[in-house]
């Protein structure tokens, strides 16, 4: 009986759980390009699904947020590169800060996200990532102390990283396309109309001038700074369409 308890998983069961992995990654980052969508197209108030099919959204939404998101990724693997005697796991519950935290985690954990929740209420924008960080740390670290997730990925640290990326990547799809989205608004980031074309009118100031928001569905979208709106122009009329980055690269 012993010896059978440590025989390697049969090869038949791997093979059919590998259909319900594919199926559930394939539903995940559909649902991460959806809130990317959300956030992005929603801060004009654009339904941008009339406009697109389940098809497009994780191709439209990949390079936005995974550009962005590598490097947040690339931190939480070298946040795990230490040596194992540096912090062992559960190393400071024996002290007194370590007993305190210990027994007051769960409000801490409370006005932690408290604190965020407030922070996305009545902070700047530009923030939300950070923010989409912070909450997913705290809601992935007890996930990553489930036996089944213990017993698919046995390495803590592995396990660590994953489980945060995992629960942080949603966050911070719908936190980016936010950012994304102001930065237009605001001014800060975006591409306007150089020069008129057929359906397409320039001002000839950068600031006043029509700005990009997107492509879906056969329709530019712009938004208009003078009337605070959103532009549709179906590209049947578009014959060409010249832009200008703002700010100029350097």
């Amino acid at each position: 009986m012993e010896l059978a308890s440590k025989l390697p998983e049969p090869k038949s069961d791997r093979l059919k759980a590998s259909p319900l992995i594919f199926s559930t990654l394939s539903i995940y980052f559909i649902a991460v390009g959806v809130l990317y969508l959300w956030g992005y197209w929603g801060y004009f108030h654009v339904n941008i699904m009339e406009y697109m099919g389940l098809s497009d959204v994780v191709k439209v939404a990949a390079w936005p947020v995974g550009s962005a998101f590598v490097f947040m990724l690339v931190g939480m693997v070298l946040g795990e590169m230490r040596p194992a005697d540096v912090l062992p796991a559960g190393g400071g519950r024996s002290t007194s800060l370590g007993g305190w935290l210990n027994k007051h985690r769960t409000a801490l954990a409370v006005s932690f996200m408290l604190g965020l929740v407030a922070l996305l209420a009545f902070g700047p924008t530009h923030v939300w990532p950070i923010a989409a960080l912070l909450a997913g740390i705290v809601l992935a670290l007890p996930l990553q102390q489930l036996p089944h997730l213990v017993k698919l990925i046995p390495h803590a640290s592995a396990r660590t990283i994953l489980t945060i990326a995992a629960v942080v990547l949603p966050l911070f799809a719908f936190a980016q396309g936010r950012v994304n989205a102001d930065k237009i608004y605001a001014g800060q980031s975006y591409f306007y109309v150089l020069s008129d074309s057929d359906g397409v009118s320039a001002t000839g100031s950068p600031q006043s001038s029509m700005r990009y928001v997107g492509f879906a569905g056969g329709t530019f979208f712009f938004w208009d700074p003078d009337v605070s709106g959103v532009t549709l122009i179906p590209s049947s009329v578009v014959k060409s369409l010249k832009l200008a980055r703002m700010p100029k690269p350097k």
